[in-house]
């Protein structure tokens, strides 16, 4: 369980706001940050990495962020953002729209489109860093919700607040064999309540079925180290016919035997990346995700990534540190203000 943090008291009252926005900037892309405060401006950060997912406690003064075109144009950061208030009041506006959120509640917004924050008081938040293909598969459509407060005392959003506002405390104290599950529960649970916000009809497809698609990606994901997953095996844990399974996975335009074997690929690619199984075989590594042939997974996984996965592996020995790890306060004259 990584577990860094920072705060503006561990430098010079003059170099506060400036070391600030270098953090900022660093851990979640591009931004153009204001404080109302420039003189003794205060904000800590605690990040925390739990499986796909990392996240962020803060706790700030009243300042401003805003990604601009510009802005995303040129930065190389690409995930989604899920903001969760615990104190004080944040706007956050995306796509047109304007959520204001109170204590418990949570919002979602794209790094890859323009988005501004306002937090008016002193205040603080989690904020949960999702990569884009562990949100997709999860969530048909993601931007159809940006932008959109989830009340905290209402529905499965309240689950939700709940188990986000729980998990922060708890991963820290939790053996590192748990972080997968705790980040596939947050993004279960987030995905969940944000689906019940999709439009009535998004294209020719109900919101019914949209969540019925989550439910059913959600057990795949559950399943997929299972060498005996199946189209056939899907359909009969969700009581639905095969057929009926392939007219859903129309919605994302690809047959579901194809979205398994995409997703096995994917968690392929992570444990690959993953400096702690750097002395875990490749071989180990397929079957462990329910391959069961080393020769057909890595002419699979070089079609998709374009490299072999022992190219793919080599090619990381220099790889820069996660987005979630900024660097330390001491090295702070290094940063530069690019995303990682």
């Amino acid at each position: 369980m990584t577990d860094r943090y920072f705060s503006t008291a561990s430098v010079d009252v003059r170099d506060r706001i400036s070391f600030w926005r270098e953090l900022i900037c660093k851990t979640f892309g591009e931004l153009d940050c204001t404080s109302i405060n420039n003189l003794d401006f205060f904000g800590e950060m605690n990040l925390r990495s739990a499986g796909q997912v990392c996240l962020v406690h803060l706790a700030t003064d009243p300042y401003h962020l805003v990604r601009t075109r510009e802005l995303v144009a040129g930065s190389v950061q690409d995930a989604f953002f899920l903001k969760q208030q615990l104190e004080g009041q944040t706007i956050v506006e995306q796509d047109g729209r304007r959520a204001i959120l109170e204590p418990g509640d949570f919002a979602l917004y794209d790094s890859r489109r323009p988005f501004r924050l306002q937090m008016r008081d002193r205040s603080s938040q989690i904020v949960v860093r999702i990569p884009r293909n562990s949100l997709q598969y999860r969530l048909p459509h993601p931007e159809a919700v940006t932008a959109i407060r989830v009340r905290a005392d209402h529905g499965i959003g309240s689950l939700a607040s709940t188990f986000l506002k729980e998990s922060f405390g708890a991963c820290a104290s939790l053996p590192e064999a748990t972080n997968n599950s705790i980040s596939d529960s947050i993004l279960g649970l987030t995905t969940a309540a944000l689906c019940g916000f999709l439009p009535r009809h998004y294209g020719d497809h109900s919101t019914t079925r949209l969540a019925q698609l989550v439910r059913i990606k959600e057990f795949i994901e559950q399943n997929l180290r299972d060498p005996e997953l199946s189209v056939e095996s899907v359909a009969r844990s969700q009581k639905i016919s095969s057929r009926y399974l392939q007219s859903l996975f129309k919605i994302e335009g690809v047959s579901p035997s194809r979205w398994i074997w995409a997703r096995r690929l994917e968690r392929c690619r992570e444990d690959l990346e993953d400096p702690k199984l750097m002395k875990t075989s490749i071989t180990a590594i397929s079957y462990g995700w329910g391959f069961n042939d080393s020769t057909h997974f890595s002419r699979a996984f070089k079609k998709r990534f374009g490299r072999s996965p022992r190219d793919f592996r080599s090619g990381l020995q220099n790889k820069m540190p996660a987005p979630c790890a900024p660097p330390s306060p001491d090295d702070r004259e290094d940063i530069t203000l690019s995303a990682l």
